[in-house]
């Protein structure tokens, strides 16, 4: 077996790792072996699918993490990974999630400003920061219905300029965000719903921060996590995914 190995992003910004499996034939460009980077552009990247063979790509994706705070951080972007197997005439697009927008400084600033990531990161507000957006795979198209590896983004922090750190994103369920005793932060998505929250996270979106003080946003995913319930709460992380037709996957 030959392959060819991509690096996608670094850092919060979220990563891909692609083996190509070039027996036979495939992709010549670049080279076997050759690491290569595709940088965060935020819109999606199609990657060349060979024209007269069958060829087995191995994805290893990370979501991005929801926004810094002052004192705490939004919550790591999830991983997960698998091979997908594509043929002549299909087509291959890779999302690479963005960070969240980082909190500002506590009941300060215009409501629900702090932006959500690319690919499906929700808003937060004042003090609290953006859900990070999720890292896909999509097959045949390039509409949510069409992902077949999903890695979730994480929630944004919240509470007076981020005391508590957003959950992180799946892997298979995002986490709730983290916060103190009574206290009552957007919970974490699962495969078959958004988290629940003040916001409830959709199919692909986190929940955007509804109140206008210091709430975190929910992380993007499969589906994702669900902003802060109440105000000065973090958000949820969106949940990863895997597709019936992807193999070995984690």
């Amino acid at each position: 077996e030959i392959h060819v190995v991509v690096v996608v992003g670094d850092g919060p910004n979220a990563a891909v790792s692609v083996w190509c499996d070039m027996t036979g034939g495939g992709i010549t460009r670049p080279a076997p072996g050759e690491r290569f980077r595709i940088d965060l552009t935020g819109q999606p990247v199609e990657l060349a699918v060979p024209v007269d063979t069958t060829t087995v790509f191995q994805f290893e994706l990370y979501g991005a993490s929801g926004g810094t705070g002052l004192t705490q951080n939004g919550g790591a972007g999830g991983r997960a990974v698998g091979a997908v197997e594509v043929g002549p005439g299909d087509t291959l697009t890779v999302f690479v999630g963005a960070q969240g927008a980082s909190a500002g400084t506590a009941d300060t600033g215009a409501c629900n400003t702090r932006t959500g990531g690319y690919n499906g990161g929700g808003r937060g507000s004042q003090g609290g920061s953006g859900g990070g957006g999720a890292t896909d795979v999509r097959l045949g198209g390039a509409s949510l219905s069409d992902r077949v590896l999903v890695a979730g983004g994480g929630g944004g922090c919240g509470y007076n300029n981020c005391t508590y750190a957003g959950g992180a994103g799946g892997g298979v369920n995002g986490l709730n965000g983290i916060a103190g005793s009574g206290r009552n932060p957007g919970h974490g998505a699962t495969q078959n719903a958004g988290g629940a929250g003040g916001n409830a996270g959709t199919f692909g979106q986190g929940g955007i921060g509804q109140h206008c003080n210091d709430n975190g946003g929910g992380g993007g995913g499969w589906y994702g996590g669900g902003a802060g319930f109440t105000a000065n709460e973090p958000g949820g992380g969106g949940s990863g995914y895997l597709g019936a037709g992807v193999t070995n996957g984690t």
